[in-house]
């Protein structure tokens, strides 16, 4: 069995699948509407209501359940297609990737390195990177951080009301520097889950954050002396970075909005394979964007 596919083979997979999604979808449409016309019909005749209903959810049902496997073979069948291509571009971008001792995306890793001020508990990390880009000695990985709503957060006009919810989703880039923090500290800005990247002027960056330090004297000088690195980082991306920085290891939390590191995201014109690897590029500039503003606005790397 071929480890990839080739671009012809590839487009016809995804077109066979968006096929068997058609008529699953007509299928379920048509169990739905027939169980609202039967729910009509029988409840007007003989106040019977039970076979429309169980017609709709079949509908419901039967897409749902499919729909969860067609996405898992979309999914295969692209990982399939992209997996030589993505493994050559990963390398000729960042080298190897390395395993780097104390440098694993543990608990108890983000704990000490924690990039929100929310009251996490659980984790999910994915697709970890160790390389190199332009003389930086990286780390990077798509993250998400789960916990429950303090009353603060529900307050929020953007925060869900209650209950568990991601308190940051997005990617976690971490960079080796060549001076230790005096003292670690956290810079987030005050916005639920990041907050939405309106511009902001320069003059205004350390009126916008919030910090977290046990010297916070020493914060607010590291914000002066790099807030135009701080300043390209927070209009650079939709959502504004967590910034922390703690013995020779400054981490920016980069929050994104559905897309992920070292992946092909969106939805690429399957009639045109280029544009998925394209897509699966434009992912890794994610982090090759904030290491290349930190090489140019900071003498830490």
């Amino acid at each position: 069995m071929q480890n990839n596919l080739k671009d012809e083979e590839f487009t016809k997979e995804l077109k066979r699948i968006r096929k068997r999604k058609l008529i699953v979808r007509s299928i379920s449409l048509t169990l739905i509407l027939g169980g609202i016309i039967m729910l009509f019909v029988l409840y007007q005749l003989y106040f019977d209501t039970f076979t429309g209903f169980i017609m709709i959810l079949a509908g419901l049902l039967f897409w749902g359940i499919c729909a969860i496997y067609m996405s898992g073979d979309r999914k295969a069948a692209i990982d399939k297609f992209i997996k030589d291509y993505k493994e050559q571009t990963e390398y000729e971008y960042f080298g190897p990737n390395l395993e780097s001792p104390g440098w694993e995306i543990t608990k108890e890793y983000l704990l000490n390195n924690n990039i929100s001020q929310k009251e996490w508990d659980e984790f999910k990390a994915a697709d970890r990177y160790e390389g190199y880009w332009n003389g930086i000695h990286f780390m990077a990985a798509n993250l998400t951080l789960t916990g429950k709503m303090s009353p603060l957060d529900a307050a929020d006009e953007n925060a869900p009301s209650s209950g568990r919810t991601e308190l940051f989703s997005g990617i976690l880039i971490s960079v080796e520097t060549k001076v230790s923090a005096k003292s670690p500290f956290l810079i987030t800005f005050p916005k639920y889950g990041g907050g939405a990247a309106n511009p902001i002027a320069l003059n205004e960056l350390s009126k916008r954050c919030i910090v977290r330090s046990d010297d916070p004297d020493y914060a607010r000088t590291f914000i002066d002396t790099y807030a135009a690195c701080i300043h390209r980082l927070y209009n650079e991306y939709k959502y504004s970075p967590h910034i922390y920085f703690g013995g020779d290891r400054l981490q920016i939390g980069i929050q994104l909005l559905g897309d992920k590191f070292r992946a092909v995201n969106g939805k690429p014109d399957i009639n045109n394979p280029d544009a998925f690897r394209e897509s699966f590029n434009d992912s890794l500039k994610y982090v090759t964007r904030a290491l290349d503003i930190i090489k140019e606005e900071t003498d830490l790397v």
